[in-house]
């Protein structure tokens, strides 16, 4: 079980994402012992994620995971079951991978298929932050039951979220 968190600011501040997103993920810690890996675009956004490794071991796999054109950074949970029928869709269409790993099925799936088609195309329980450098939207989402929690909360100029309180 892994587990997400995150801040997204309109604040016009200065801050230092990388300690905000160590303290705000700290009730994650305990979700994934084998990697914690935080990204932030320096201005607005900031995600951080605990990794428990399941599906592909390595060190590509972790997260926050870019995609290769730059333009989506994911921070997910879970397990999407009907991942190696979607990468086999997508390699038809010209997509390449570097892992084995569900994650970089996902996020390749948003970038070419869109976020809302991608979310109708995948089973499995999940939750996930995807951020859309270009059009500078954050995108949360999880299963339809739920299975992996998704939290957010909105404080003043900032909006917090993660997979615990």
């Amino acid at each position: 079980m892994c587990g997400i968190a995150g801040i997204l600011t309109i604040s016009k501040e200065n801050y230092n994402f990388h300690k905000i997103l160590k303290e705000i993920s700290h009730p994650i810690r305990r979700r994934g012992p084998d990697n914690y890996g935080a990204w932030s675009d320096g201005r607005i956004i900031g995600m951080a994620h605990q990794r428990l490794s399941v599906i592909d071991l390595s060190s590509f796999s972790n997260q926050p995971m870019i995609s290769k054109t730059k333009n989506f950074v994911i921070s997910y949970n879970g397990e999407i079951y009907n991942y190696l029928d979607l990468k086999k869709e997508l390699l038809k269409n010209g997509v390449k991978f570097f892992t084995t790993s569900d994650t970089e099925v996902l996020i390749n799936a948003c970038e070419y298929w869109g976020v809302e088609k991608t979310l109708n195309k995948i089973e499995g329980m999940f939750s996930f932050a995807l951020w859309n450098n270009e059009q500078k939207k954050l995108y949360l989402a999880r299963d339809r039951i739920g299975e992996k929690p998704l939290y957010w909360s909105k404080q003043g100029k900032h909006f917090y979220f993660g997979s615990q309180v």
